[in-house]
């Protein structure tokens, strides 16, 4: 699959699921631009292995729950790169996960702000690039859900719970919209490897990872961003739609 002259954004693209699917999509082809939030570093340095390996790529900072920071990202991927064909809504803030009775409207706001009102303002900005009926080729959008309630469950996990509800509606109710534009929709929901005996039971903390566990998490991203590069190529050109859910193994903690 070699995709070159095409462009694909990356919210979210500096780490985890993200990073490895703006490595993976570069390695076929893809000119790149990556979105991230804050760590400059960390663009910079994934920027330049992505060129070491003969890539293109450019790294943009924004954040995608601003509607002036969304219009300025595709605008600065258009000077850069060209239009965009495919866009990865990868981008979230990390919930809290505290009981309900400890919810916290501000940081939830946040959340809502990042991974819904940002993924429908990166919606809206690929449409106006890909539709056919604006004379473009089509191309296509994956949302990235975590497994969050399918993973930990209970009250503990409720703020993910709409967040990823949300998405998976935008992923339905994109994709019938978007058949005349020509653009299809689908979403990628990993899970992030299980770990037993963190705080005496059954945990989904990724952060915590070290070890054999960070090493099982490099396994996690790459067969999420094996998935979405599926979904963006031409191999699922009648796919729109769908949800794949990419589970990975348990660990011992």
């Amino acid at each position: 699959m070699n995709k070159a002259n095409e462009v694909l954004l990356v919210t979210g693209g500096t780490r985890g699921v993200g990073a490895a699917t703006a490595r993976l999509a570069a390695a076929h082809g893809f000119a790149v631009c990556i979105n991230y939030l804050q760590d400059d570093k960390t663009a910079t340095a994934l920027s330049q292995d992505i060129r070491d390996g003969g890539g293109i790529v450019h790294a943009c900072r924004a954040d995608v729950g601003r509607e002036a920071e969304v219009t300025r990202l595709f605008a600065e991927c258009d000077a850069a790169l060209g239009a965009v064909t495919a866009v990865v809504c990868n981008a979230r803030t990390p919930p809290t996960r505290l009981p309900i009775e400890h919810f916290d409207g501000r940081r939830a706001g946040q959340q809502l702000d990042t991974s819904v009102l940002g993924s429908l303002l990166c919606a809206r900005e690929a449409v106006h690039r890909m539709s056919v009926r604006r004379g473009a080729q089509g191309g296509s959008i994956v949302f990235v859900t975590p497994q969050a309630l399918r993973s930990v469950g209970g009250v503990q996990s409720v703020e993910e719970a709409v967040l990823d509800a949300a998405r998976d509606a935008l992923t339905t109710t994109l994709a019938k919209g978007l058949q005349v534009d020509g653009i299809r929709v689908n979403a990628v929901r990993p899970s992030a490897p299980r770990v037993t005996n963190w705080s005496g039971g059954l945990a989904n903390r990724a952060d915590r990872a070290v070890g054999p566990m960070a090493m099982d998490l490099g396994t996690y991203a790459d067969e999420a961003a094996k998935q979405i590069l599926w979904l963006i190529s031409d191999e699922a050109d009648r796919t729109t739609g769908a949800t794949i859910d990419v589970a990975c193994r348990d660990q011992a903690g």
